[in-house]
């Protein structure tokens, strides 16, 4: 697959492989799977609602990732419970219609990457929230009640736009999905340097794979059929030369980097 990544940065295979490992888990667990982008960084100044700023500002200046551990927990107890219940509360505020069946989500896959560049006091994570796309259907609920959670840990939440809303039967958005991710896995801007030793730069979440597995990924055969029912096939629509309108155009660019190569018959990275 290609990889999203900045000029002249190489790639993390194996962060790849740990984050394409949790969007299948997901997959897997959910028909619809609905991925949010999110960039987190510790502030500079205390914010009000944090009541315990010594502690986090330490745990930030650790050089390993427990602040960021203590959060996503927090974050996921929170999604998983309280989470539509205040989601409906906000709509009957606001005199707006709640939902019959307040918003409920069973799980939370994740992954995230951490980079610092030189002269940043603090480093910043980049990450992927993974949600059941049946119950979440826009990001905006979810990045405003996270970040205001946020906030306890002096932490700011930004949503970096282009939220993902993937289905099992449609193998370019779950390309795509794959492709923007990749993102997270360039070589630049790692903090090689400032990472206490044995601290990953990247994780994901812990998922595991349900009992009956119905989705054990695309099949070449999907690809095909895809461009012969739509007419095309894409990684990312955003670059034309991402955009496959024939079966033969495909074959040609997984060849020019990868001779003699055949279809197999489930598709890797």
């Amino acid at each position: 697959m290609k990889i999203n990544v900045v000029k002249d940065s190489g790639v993390f295979a194996e962060y790849m492989g740990r984050y394409k490992s949790q969007v299948d888990l997901m997959s897997q667990h959910h028909r619809k799977v609905f991925a949010i982008p999110l960039t987190i960084q510790f502030m500079r100044k205390k914010h009000a609602q944090c009541k315990d700023y010594e502690k986090y500002h330490n745990m930030i200046r650790s050089g390993d990732n427990s602040l960021l551990s203590e959060a996503m927990r927090d974050f996921s107890k929170y999604l998983k419970g309280q989470y539509g219940r205040d989601v409906n509360a906000a709509l009957v505020a606001s005199n707006k219609p709640s939902r019959s069946r307040p918003t409920q989500i069973r799980r939370l896959g994740y992954c995230w990457a951490r980079e610092q560049k030189d002269g940043d006091e603090y480093p910043h994570y980049h990450i992927w929230l993974l949600l059941d796309g049946s119950q979440v259907k826009s990001p905006f609920d979810v990045v405003k009640w996270l970040n205001d959670r946020a906030k306890a840990f002096n932490l700011a939440l930004f949503y970096a736009k282009g939220a993902k809303r993937i289905d099992r039967k449609d193998p370019s958005l779950y390309w795509s999905l794959l492709h923007h991710i990749s993102y997270l896995a360039k070589e630049s801007s790692k903090d090689k340097e400032l990472v206490k030793k044995g601290s990953n730069r990247y994780g994901a979440s812990k998922l595991r794979p349900p009992n009956d597995i119905e989705w054990k990924g695309f099949t070449y055969e999907s690809v095909r059929k895809q461009i012969q029912k739509q007419g095309r096939f894409f990684i990312t629509q955003e670059l034309e030369n991402d955009v496959y309108r024939s079966e033969e155009a495909l074959l040609e660019d997984i060849r020019s980097s990868i001779p003699n190569w055949s279809p197999p018959s489930v598709i890797t990275t």
